[in-house]
């Protein structure tokens, strides 16, 4: 990983963290992540007019792999929504986002995108899986396949699978933007075209699975909530998508991006006041000496 790269990620993993704090303080839920994205996608939705004319040089696979990635990211909103009104933030929030460091390198490889992979590298993704088997455990002493059960893992688990799917896609659909007819950053770009695609797909999980009957609950000044995590998710993700240009293997960009999850932990434990159990504190112990290997090497 270059430099450039690291610093985009430390950025992202920084606003990452925080948007998550607002979104579990404010009734998280499928159409909390709607609105969310509702006002991403206006701050957005300006600078996709001002690129109109570079729309004429998109290929029709990136049409294609743009829905992909809004079913995927969908995933990911529901998957956290659900988690997080069943689970606590310091429980949640590794899991869901360490499980893909896992999972991207495989499809990559599987896929063969992206140069290989060092081994310093994968061996740092193994010590951020050690850690992630650490998290939801509270005792050693009781260790029990209990521990990783319960509804809040459940929903980890779609979560995890549509962070790997968005991540992926958007390494391979970014490459397909010709930045020579664009006036201005790719990044940008791509990502007012990422919230529109994810629209649809969350107006259909709010109206499968929770219903537009939580509207209540974003009335008056609760709405704030997710306006200003909207804002926060789109600053986070820009610095990702521009940190992808700064790696060989989108795979780097996975891992060294779940420095957050540390910090999603420490705000857990300080501001919602979780208790901070000794496995949890040293599964993040594993996945920050995880970081270190997959970001140096």
């Amino acid at each position: 990983m270059t430099v450039m790269a690291i610093i985009l990620i430390l950025i992202s993993a920084g606003l990452h963290a925080g948007w998550n704090l607002i979104s579990k303080s404010g009734n998280p839920s499928p159409l909390y992540f709607l609105i969310l994205t509702l006002s991403s996608a206006t701050i957005l939705f300006p600078f996709l007019v001002m690129n109109g004319g570079g729309g004429q040089t998109i290929p029709g696979r990136f049409w294609f792999l743009l829905t992909l990635t809004g079913f995927f990211q969908a995933l990911y909103y529901t998957g956290l929504a659900k988690a997080y009104s069943h689970g606590d933030i310091s429980l949640v929030y590794p899991l869901i986002r360490a499980i893909p460091v896992l999972m991207v390198p495989l499809v990559t490889s599987a896929a063969d995108l992206g140069s290989p992979l060092s081994g310093r590298a994968l061996a740092g993704m193994t010590l951020i899986g050690i850690g992630c088997i650490f998290i939801p455990v509270r005792n050693f002493k009781t260790w029990h396949i209990r521990d990783y059960s319960g509804p809040a893992l459940l929903w980890v688990l779609p979560g995890a699978v549509g962070t790997t799917g968005y991540t992926i896609i958007d390494s391979v659909a970014m490459d397909l933007l010709d930045p020579r007819f664009f006036p201005l950053p790719i990044s940008l770009v791509y990502s007012g075209f990422i919230n529109l695609a994810i629209l649809p797909w969350l107006m259909l999980s709010v109206s499968l699975l929770s219903g537009w009957g939580d509207g209540k609950n974003f009335q008056g000044r609760k709405i704030l909530s997710p306006l200003i995590a909207g804002l926060a998710v789109s600053l986070s993700y820009m610095f990702v998508l521009a940190s992808m240009k700064h790696v060989t293997n989108v795979s780097y960009v996975a891992g060294f991006r779940q420095l957050s999850i540390p910090l999603g932990v420490l705000l857990g434990g300080t501001i919602f006041k979780e208790t901070l159990y000794i496995p949890r504190i040293i599964g993040c112990v594993f996945i920050v000496a995880g970081l270190f290997f997959t970001a140096l090497f």
